[in-house]
């Protein structure tokens, strides 16, 4: 079975340049994307919110100060 999709010509010009970057042609780098999703072994990593905002580079502090906003909001009538 096959498909066809639909792109954008930014999209395809994207990932026409990324394939040529690789060496390869774009039916190669879908086929080879594909198998690398496929060969995972777990799923890919969903963040909770302290670890996102931990990501990117909130401290403690921070954090605290944001749950108890969301706290209080999630608390406020109306």
């Amino acid at each position: 079975m096959s498909y066809v999709i639909e792109l954008s010509d930014e999209q395809y010009e994207t990932l026409q340049r990324a394939a040529e970057e690789r060496g390869e042609t774009l039916a190669n780098l879908l086929t080879t994307l594909a198998e690398e999703v496929r060969s995972r072994k777990s799923p890919a990593h969903a963040y909770t919110t302290e670890e996102w905002f931990r990501h990117l580079g909130a401290t403690d502090e921070q954090i605290a100060e944001a749950r108890r906003i969301a706290r209080e909001r999630s608390n406020a009538p109306g």
